[in-house]
């Protein structure tokens, strides 16, 4: 049997309306060794009926079922299935832009021998078409058969990853699959698989054409974390290989993009989505090739949605940037700072909070809350104290007390707490 050059992955759900216009532009692309897999990610409409229909005449297709699982995890099933030399990824609502659309893209990876060829995607929106230029600023030099070879170092681009042909070996034996997020799937694939391939042939053919949707889409929570989670792990692997470019779009597109989506799922209660902003913060933070400066949206929680779930308004500010994400602290203070931060911590669930100690802790009204003596502090293995406290003198009295006492070292004390009006001033007591 003559070896398949290219295998054709479709992930599908509820595509009734537009796989079969998908379907007809696979059979157009003058390839004449070529496999299609639709994978049905569970839909409940006629999706099956249209692909059972095309089968009777197109032997080559091969239907897989699955649950629904997201676009992410159909991918996967339909790579590792495939037994095509080259993969192609198009989406139900989409279509190759011609009928020597992958046959140009095959004679240009085989040509240069590289594991992914690149061409032009095209965007389709409201009957118009445009380009999407992944490839527009980028200084290439093309050979005589219109073929550049590119190092991923030099553009760092992540997304269109429909874009590209890749080789099925490559991408199974370097298990370069797709994470299983409900979004935002694509860019962590095509980023890591571009960085693991270092150099690709890129082509100025067009190879794609998107089909934009128009219209608002409330994004669910779990979406809505995923982008993040998608997001954040770009800037992981940007920060971990000196990828600036990569850092800074990825970046970008959280600030900018994607801030009134998350905003307002936050703002519908989506906490889950609090902690991964507040780490992403982070990781851009602890890396020497991070981005330092704030995300919009941690500074839109620092000021203002910390306050969000508390009875009234926030009025002193979380050292978030003092307080690794998910360690374990002992909170010092059960007054109003010390209150305002327990409520901050169990509405954000940044930090763990082992004891809560105060030398009042007799009161009863403080017993009621399950606050402890600070003798706690003595056997505790906890790093950090959070000294919930604004006064510059009360704090420096409690540190000096617990360095002597309890033989603390004072980089693991965090303190004074300041007042949420005087963040802006540059003569107020630092953290």
């Amino acid at each position: 049997m003559k070896e398949k050059m290219v295998s054709i992955i479709i992930p599908v759900y509820n595509s009734e309306l537009s796989i079969s216009k998908s379907l007809d532009s696979v059979f157009m692309q003058d390839v004449l060794e070529k496999e299609i897999i639709c994978i049905d990610d569970g839909s409940t409409d006629s999706s099956i009926d249209i692909i059972r229909d095309y089968q009777k005449n197109h032997p080559e297709i091969v239907l897989l079922q699955q649950e629904n699982m997201g676009a992410g995890a159909a991918r996967n099933k339909g790579l590792k299935y495939a037994s095509g030399r080259y993969v192609s990824f198009l989406d139900s609502d989409d279509e190759y832009y011609d009928s020597l659309a992958l046959k140009n893209m095959i004679n240009a990876a085989v040509k240069t021998g590289l594991h992914i060829c690149a061409g032009v995607c095209m965007n389709e929106k409201g009957g118009k078409i445009t380009e999407l230029s992944q490839f527009a600023y980028l200084d290439a030099s093309f050979n005589q058969d219109g073929i550049a070879e590119v190092s991923f170092f030099d553009y760092q681009q992540d997304y269109a990853y429909v874009g590209y042909i890749y080789e099925r070996d490559f991408l199974v034996k370097n298990q370069l699959f797709f994470p299983n997020y409900r979004r935002y799937q694509d860019p962590p694939f095509l980023a890591r698989v571009l960085l693991s391939a270092k150099k690709i042939a890129v082509t100025g053919d067009r190879l794609y054409l998107v089909h934009e949707h128009t219209g608002y889409i409330k994004r669910s929570f779990l979406q809505v974390c995923d982008n993040l989670r998608g997001i954040r792990d770009n800037i992981v692997l940007a920060c971990d290989n000196k990828l600036q470019i990569l850092c800074q779009n990825s970046v970008d597109r959280l600030d900018n993009g994607f801030f009134g989506m998350v905003k307002t799922s936050i703002e519908d209660g989506n906490i889950e989505a609090v902690k991964l902003v507040i780490d992403i913060q982070s990781v851009l933070e602890n890396s020497p090739n991070g981005e330092k400066k704030k995300l919009k949206l941690y500074n839109w929680i620092e000021e203002r949605l910390v306050g969000a779930g508390l009875s009234g308004e926030c009025r002193y500010i979380f050292p978030f940037d003092h307080i690794v994400y998910n360690s374990k602290i002992i909170l010092y203070g059960a007054g109003l700072v010390g209150r305002e931060m327990k409520a901050v911590i169990g509405y954000t669930q940044y930090c763990e909070i082992v004891h809560w100690v105060d030398k009042r802790f007799e009161e009863d009204s403080l017993k009621d809350l399950g606050v402890v003596s600070p003798d706690v502090i003595r056997n505790s293995k906890v790093q950090i104290v959070l000294v919930a406290v604004e006064r510059s003198e009360l704090y420096e009295e409690i540190k000096n007390n617990l360095i002597e006492e309890y033989d603390l070292n004072e980089d693991c004390i965090v303190g004074p707490i300041k007042k949420r009006m005087e963040a802006n001033n540059k003569d107020s007591n630092s953290i």
